[in-house]
């Protein structure tokens, strides 16, 4: 689902100005070419001791972004929340567990230089096993995108069918050597205040940025049975 101008605020400018301030005295575990606010699911799951953090995150981060960031325009991704919640049968919810609610988005700036293996975002992991996912649909709407022909486009390949084989044949770091994938199916050139929301047991990638950046607001709407309701977390 690919939808431009979905973001149209009155002051991008100025609301970029803020998040790279904020972003860059960020701290993401997983990489050192990604700037995020707030503790992901993804690292998380990679270290469990981050529990703590990933909530306090949550209760916080949400109301920051809305106060600091879109205090003049709607956070896009509530928007996109209110009308999933309106079109599901059984609505929209952020994701909760034992402590209380996940962290429903995360802001990420990728810089120059950076890039994302070729991966999946996989719904059999533990930090996710009560929510009984049948699907993980990522979701992202972009702020700032590089110049054309300058990187940050997302390469498409095919959706991964046994999630355990991935697991098996994965880098050491994250994702899948690129040189064996073969080219892509499919790109996506990102244009500032898109949303695309994909399918993320399909592989892909990020192409390396050429010159900075790439902002954008992150999610995953988690997709159960047809009789219970989506859930957001990132």
């Amino acid at each position: 689902i690919c939808v431009p101008e979905y973001w149209s605020p009155p002051d991008p400018a100025n609301t970029l100005d803020r998040i790279r301030s904020a972003c860059e005295k960020s701290q993401y575990t997983l990489t050192d070419d990604l700037q995020s606010l707030g503790t992901s699911i993804g690292e998380y799951d990679n270290d469990s001791s981050l529990k703590t953090q990933y909530f306090a995150a949550a209760k916080t981060l949400s109301a920051r972004v809305r106060m600091d960031f879109f205090a003049d325009a709607p956070n896009p991704l509530d928007k996109l929340r209110a009308t999933l919640d309106e079109f599901w049968p059984n609505g929209c919810n952020v994701a909760r567990d034992e402590p209380g609610h996940m962290l429903p988005a995360v802001v990420r700036r990728w810089v120059a230089g950076g890039q994302a293996n070729p991966h999946i975002d996989a719904t059999s992991i533990p930090a996710l096993s009560h929510l009984g996912l049948q699907r993980r649909i990522g979701t992202n709407i972009y702020l700032s995108v590089p110049p054309l022909g300058a990187g940050g486009n997302i390469e498409f390949w095919g959706r991964v069918q046994n999630e355990s084989e991935y697991a098996r044949v994965k880098r050491a770091d994250y994702g899948l050597e690129r040189n064996l994938l073969g080219p892509p199916l499919a790109t996506v050139r990102p244009e500032a205040g898109m949303l695309l929301m994909f399918d993320a047991s399909q592989v892909h990638a990020v192409t390396p940025l050429e010159s900075p950046d790439r902002i954008s607001l992150a999610c995953f709407v988690g997709v159960r049975r047809e009789d219970q309701p989506l859930v957001v977390f990132a």
